[in-house]
């Protein structure tokens, strides 16, 4: 066969095409290699950007990860690692969406490095009978959470009622990953809440659920983590009037 230089891109089929004779001819060898060609472009591809995610991560560089001006304080900005690695496991890959700012109190332990072990997160539904789910109360809420973000000029581009759930080490110190609910090598797209997989019993490791969870996705790079606090004060202020304190609010970017 032609050396990859002379591949053309594969011939249009229609039809009328004589497939019994097609495959034998020259034209359906290069059609073929030039597929097999592109499909391990694309792996290479995926290989160098995961690596250099990966990299990037864990470089010491500053990322932009915060929006806010040069010099200026601002406690309420997550680490890097956090920010990428909180949601780890929501997305493809093992991977997640970047957060920005959270309320709920549960510790991020960083992993020790780009080889570490690394809790996987997932998405679990808000329990039926909970205060929320009664007399339209979340859709209440959650017009009001948009015309809040909106006052304050937030671009968002979601915003979800949800809880996180992940596997906690059990006494033994051992931990098996529930990878099989995982959506593992799907494209990443933004999270269809109503899409996620369904949570099954942990083994090997005590599950924890977190808190009901509003949880607001943004465009990427918008929002600084000293604008998210803000903001999450005007939503919890509703909630308080609601007498509701077990309710978290998190912010990430769409991806």
């Amino acid at each position: 066969m032609s050396d990859s230089a002379s591949y053309s891109e594969p011939s249009n089929m229609d039809d009328d095409i004589d497939w019994e004779t097609y495959v034998f001819t020259e034209a359906f060898d290069q059609d073929c290699a030039l597929v097999a060609m592109k499909a391990r472009e694309r792996a290479a591809a995926e290989q160098e950007s995961d690596s250099d995610n990966e990299d990037f991560i864990w470089s010491s560089s500053n990322d932009g990860t915060s929006l806010a001006a040069p010099g200026e304080p601002d406690s309420h900005e997550v680490s890097k690692i956090e920010a990428h690695l909180y949601y780890a496991g929501i997305g493809g890959k093992g991977r997640g969406p970047k957060l920005i700012y959270r309320t709920s109190k549960d510790e991020f332990v960083e992993p020790e490095g780009p080889g570490a072990y690394r809790r996987l997160m997932r998405v679990a539904d808000v329990p039926w009978d909970h205060k929320m789910g009664k007399d339209g109360l979340w859709d209440r809420i959650r017009d009001r959470t948009v015309e809040l973000l909106d006052q304050r000029g937030i671009k968002l581009t979601s915003v979800d009622l949800v809880r996180f759930t992940w596997l906690k080490k059990s006494p033994k110190g051992e931990i098996k990953d529930d990878n099989d609910n995982a959506k593992g090598d799907e494209d990443e797209g933004d999270l269809d809440c109503d899409q996620s997989p369904t949570i099954k019993p942990g083994k090997g490791g005590i599950r924890y659920y977190t808190n009901p969870t509003i949880w607001i996705g943004v465009l990427p790079d918008t929002l600084t983590g000293a604008v998210a606090h803000e903001s999450a004060k005007d939503i919890l202020a509703v909630l308080q009037e609601h007498n509701m304190a077990d309710v978290d609010i998190a912010y990430r970017e769409s991806l």
